[in-house]
């Protein structure tokens, strides 16, 4: 449907509905019609912070990307990606991420690209023994032990500093604690908690 131009009706002007002219398009019409266009294109684009930054788009290229994909919020980590690959706008940054040596992974096992890129080649035979402290060597509520297995608690606590001879040292490295017991020269008159 058109607008007839009242001021021209009678020499047949005749306006395009403003349904059919752009939105982006300047007001036109005469001084009774005063029209606007409302088409509004194509739609469906992406917002331009999904667009790399300069990117002049849309169907009258009133959109202009925003993205800056050097922004470490648009970039993995370094230590995700593959060692030796570059990228970034400018391949300006480089992976470290290191795949494990096909003799490390079970014979079988495929990884890598796709989970087919490698496959292991390490031979066990039986089955793999771990070999953990005892929980009396570990310190109290230290959990260890296999992943999914029900943890193994430590419960090794050792001598309170109170009860070892002054300026003695003790622990794991031998120096982690001082005692600070004071006795007299004679040791009997100590008693039992007299440890050192």
């Amino acid at each position: 449907m058109s607008v007839v131009n009242s001021f021209a009706k009678f020499y047949s002007a005749d306006y395009p509905a403003e349904s059919n002219v752009a939105s982006t398009a300047p007001a036109y019409g005469d001084a009774i019609n005063v029209l606007q266009g409302t088409l509004a294109g194509c739609t469906g684009y992406p917002t331009e912070a999904q667009v790399l930054d300069g990117i002049v788009f849309g169907s009258s290229s009133q959109f202009t990307g925003t993205l800056d994909v050097d922004s470490s919020a648009n970039l993995p980590d370094i230590t995700k990606v593959r060692s030796g690959v570059s990228f970034g706008s400018a391949s300006q940054f480089v992976g470290v991420s290191q795949q494990p040596p096909v003799s490390s992974v079970l014979q079988g096992v495929g990884y890598g690209a796709n989970g087919t890129e490698f496959v292991g080649t390490l031979q066990i035979s039986g089955p793999i023994t771990p070999n953990y402290p005892s929980v009396e060597d570990v310190l109290v509520g230290i959990e260890f032990g296999n992943t999914g297995d029900v943890p193994m608690v430590g419960v090794y606590e050792p001598a309170a500093v109170s009860v070892v001879k002054l300026d003695e040292t003790y622990g794991a490295y031998g120096n982690e604690f001082y005692g600070q017991f004071e006795c007299p020269d004679t040791p009997s008159s100590c008693g039992e908690s007299w440890l050192m």
